[in-house]
């Protein structure tokens, strides 16, 4: 008896994942046929470019809301083949999917979702910063230990126009199963700060770092001129806060 629920105990695992594994290679290719069909508009009608760019915004966002399974979907096609960008902490607790709308011309217009496990579920955020707000490429995601609550570093990137960008880091955190972007963890001249941003123009693009051993945000040097250099400030987390050193 014992090892006939083994064997069935296997059978139904087997079953469960190829069946979630099928269900995200259907969504991905779903989602994938929907993003494709942005492009014959791009140099064209714009309002045929903004309907289906918009389409494939709200069924991305509607699948990840409504299904739990797509925190562990890896939309390889999706990611590989189109400019959508998954970014995920180590631990596993946030995910941030980016994309490009091609709305913004030279000055490119992203949007984003963020998913999240509180208290063992899954849900989803976004965030609204009016309509200048042009969004961001999320490139990295880290999660750091703060007393007794976890909080995230996400650095992105920006496009303002084709030689002029911006780099960003910003810290989220969980909160009664809501993601807030307002811990001001990072200690300036000015004073505390959620975020920490730079604009730059063409030439040297070295991206903001962050040393998970260490406990180190590292920031480009930016010259008056909009020039970036090799140079870095260093903000060291001491147990409170992100200090400069």
């Amino acid at each position: 008896m014992n090892k006939l629920f083994i064997l069935l105990t296997i059978i139904f695992i087997s079953l469960r994942c190829h069946a979630q594994v099928t269900l995200c290679d259907s969504i991905d290719a779903k989602l994938y046929s929907e993003y494709e069909r942005i492009f014959p508009f791009y140099y064209g009608d714009f309002d045929s470019l903004a309907y289906y760019s918009d389409m494939f915004s709200d069924k991305f966002n509607q699948y990840l809301k409504n299904e739990q399974t797509s925190f562990s979907c890896s939309f390889k096609q999706l990611s590989k083949e189109t400019s959508v960008r998954i970014v995920k902490t180590s631990d596993n607790l946030l995910r941030i999917y980016s994309w490009n709308t091609w709305l913004g011309g030279t000055m490119h217009n992203y949007r984003n979702v963020f998913q999240f496990v509180s208290d063992g579920k899954v849900y989803t955020k976004s965030f609204d910063y009016g309509d200048g707000d042009m969004g961001t490429l999320y490139t990295k995601v880290y999660s750091v230990k703060v007393k007794d609550k976890i909080c995230f570093l996400a650095v992105s990137l920006g496009t303002i126009a084709s030689s002029d960008y911006y780099r960003n880091i910003r810290v989220y955190s969980i909160n009664n199963n809501d993601l807030i972007d307002s811990v001001r963890l990072i200690k300036t001249q000015s004073g505390l700060c959620n975020s920490i941003g730079l604009e730059f123009r063409g030439g040297e693009d070295n991206d903001i770092k962050y040393d998970d051993v260490k406990k180190i945000i590292c920031i480009p040097v930016v010259l008056k001129n909009g020039l970036m250099t090799k140079r870095y400030i260093k903000y060291k987390f001491t147990g409170q806060y992100f200090e400069k050193i």
